[in-house]
């Protein structure tokens, strides 16, 4: 049984590294992009993008917090998982309110450990 949860824990980990580049990338290009005259609309398609990463980061940081308990892990790893997923609620808000000066997503993500 602690195998299937250890693939499990795998999947999540090489999920997680996918989506942070993802959100990396379409942080940056829709700061970039804010600057262009061209491209002064709020509705940045990057910005969706970016909010739709965080969500999934979110929900896959749920799954390992739940994974995690299941299989009674330690104390610390748990906590970790509840923690990253409480600041993936707060990177989410943070770029709803983005004014796009900044790639605040991609920054606040290096808090996440």
């Amino acid at each position: 049984m602690d195998v299937v949860y250890s693939m499990g824990l795998e999947e999540l980990n090489e999920r997680e590294r996918k989506l942070r580049s993802h959100i990396k990338k379409h942080c940056v290009l829709c700061m970039g992009r804010s600057r262009l005259h061209t491209n002064l609309s709020e509705k940045a398609p990057e910005r969706t993008q970016v909010q739709a990463a965080l969500k999934a980061m979110y929900d896959m940081y749920a799954e390992r917090f739940e994974s995690l308990r299941k299989m009674n892990a330690e104390g610390p790893e748990i906590l970790a998982a509840n923690n990253n997923r409480r600041i993936m609620l707060d990177i989410i808000d943070e770029c709803k309110g983005c004014d796009r000066d900044s790639d605040r997503a991609n920054r606040s993500l290096m808090q996440v450990k």
